[in-house]
């Protein structure tokens, strides 16, 4: 006989799965306003003609601050406060500038290289910055809150 599906849930394997795809799924969906803002600015600034690594960065940079402030508050609804807090946005912070890196590096190899224009170039940033930010986000920001 199968178990059933409420038997299921109540396991610690499959409460953690349900877990884990809510993070990532509401962290999707944060990131993917964070992208509007870092994608728009990123357009905006190169169609003014600046350097598109540096347009990049700071268009990466504005959707990180927008990205902070959902996150904590709506993924993974941080309580902590004072020096906890304060940790917490250091590594939040710290994060960023691993997707920064990742984000800026690609973008240099896909125009500088590869000659792909600068969406497409931004596009392939994206990917890979947001698989490798989200895995470091969720388990050495907030993995240790309950």
């Amino acid at each position: 006989m199968q178990p059933s599906l409420i038997h299921e849930a109540n396991t610690p394997s499959w409460a953690g799965r349900i877990a884990f795809l809510r993070k990532f799924f509401g962290y999707t969906g944060v990131s993917a306003l964070a992208l509007c803002l870092d994608f728009g600015i990123y357009s905006w600034l190169i169609h003014g003609g600046m350097n598109t690594v540096l347009a990049a960065a700071i268009g990466y940079l504005s959707g990180l601050a927008v990205s902070y402030i959902f996150t904590r508050s709506m993924v993974f609804k941080s309580q902590r406060v004072g020096k906890a807090a304060a940790g917490e946005a250091l590594g939040f912070a710290m994060t960023g500038i691993v997707g920064l890196a990742i984000t800026s590096g690609v973008v240099a190899v896909c125009t500088h290289l590869l000659h792909l224009g600068p969406s497409v170039a931004k596009l392939a940033a994206v990917g890979f910055s947001f698989a490798t930010v989200f895995l470091m986000r969720s388990q050495l920001v907030f993995g240790s809150q309950r």
